[in-house]
């Protein structure tokens, strides 16, 4: 199941993040799932799939908004996301 949400903390020590939605669900995924640097607070879409242990990360999706893509009836110009 896709999702959207924010890296909401990362642990280097425990090398665990936290993602929270954007329902305020938060779900943690080990840091070594991406291959670039974690930014606090970055926006990303995401997959989730139920486990025994409870909902697991297995993709992350990492994407941003620059102000030129913002039409000014604010909706996204296509090709930016």
């Amino acid at each position: 199941m896709l999702r959207l949400g924010k890296i909401t903390s990362i642990n280097h020590d425990t090398g665990e993040a936290t993602i929270t939605d954007i329902n305020d669900q938060e779900i943690d995924f080990p840091i070594n799932l991406v291959s670039s640097q974690l930014i606090l607070l970055q926006s990303i879409w995401f997959d989730i799939y139920l486990t025994p242990r409870g909902l697991e990360v297995y993709s992350i999706t990492f994407f941003s908004i620059s102000r030129q893509a913002i039409k000014s009836d604010h909706s996204i110009a296509s090709g930016f996301l």
